[in-house]
């Protein structure tokens, strides 16, 4: 008895072992054929990637060694510094998605997280934030601001252990949504 079309059934198997049987370990078994297509779809995306990066040439050695080639070749330009200024460029789309739920006996005002997590100047800061969030044209630094014109927080605060952070690179050839 021949496998059809002379392949042997141990490729079958090998692949029904990738496409089906690991997303199954991975998912949590409820309404698992959801989370294994998912699964499927972002492993093919992922090794899309791959191949994409390979012929670019991005997974030849390791970031710092690129790093450190990167700055032996550089010249360097006398007298030049650079101050960390914003440059022009693209902008990133890009959202920041919080746990669902906050996380409960932790600190719920301003004074209560700054002893928490050991910043005494937290409440300052918070105000300098809220400054350069309410204020994005304004040329001055949130520090220069006298701190009577920075907004206050005297709310309750939440604390959310776990956030993703997502960004879409429009140039993405992995898809439309990006990965």
């Amino acid at each position: 008895f021949g496998a059809p079309n002379g392949l042997c059934s141990s490729i079958t198997e090998s692949k029904h072992i990738k496409a089906v049987k690991e997303p199954w370990r991975w998912s949590n078994k409820h309404n698992a054929l959801g989370q294994m297509l998912l699964t499927n779809q972002r492993l093919d995306k992922l090794a899309a990637s791959r191949l994409d990066f390979a012929a670019r040439g991005m997974l030849v050695g390791s970031v710092l060694s690129r790093a450190v080639a990167t700055l032996m070749i550089a010249p360097e330009v006398e007298g030049e510094v650079d101050d960390g200024e914003a440059v022009d460029g693209p902008t990133v789309l890009a959202f920041v998605q919080l746990a669902r739920t906050p996380q409960r006996k932790r600190a719920r005002t301003v004074m209560e997280l700054a002893d928490e997590v050991n910043v005494p100047h937290l409440r300052r800061l918070i105000r300098y934030f809220l400054f350069s969030q309410l204020h994005p044209n304004d040329p001055r630094s949130p520090e220069d601001v006298p701190a009577a014109s920075c907004p206050r927080h005297d709310g309750r605060l939440y604390v959310f252990n776990s956030a993703a952070a997502t960004f879409y690179a429009p140039s993405d050839p992995s898809g439309i949504g990006g990965m």
